[in-house]
């Protein structure tokens, strides 16, 4: 039996982990061909100018389809 990469998850995806002072680590997984999944203690701007808020879960999906009409 083979230990897992404890930088991937289940699938062999890898996970970038962000350090930072919060109790609550900052883990983001990369979906094959589906969103980037942030777990932890983040702040995230609703808009570009805005003030960061945090999320109203724990668990928040980042689009990278590439489909977005922002340039």
């Amino acid at each position: 039996m083979s230990e897992q990469d404890p930088r991937t998850t289940d699938d062999g995806s890898p996970v970038l982990s962000v350090a930072h002072d919060a109790e609550d680590p900052v883990v983001i997984t990369p979906c094959p061909d589906g969103p980037l999944l942030v777990r932890g203690d983040v702040l995230i701007a609703p808009e570009p100018g805005a003030e960061p808020q945090k999320p109203p879960r724990r668990v928040v999906a980042l689009c990278r389809c590439n489909m977005s009409s922002i340039a």
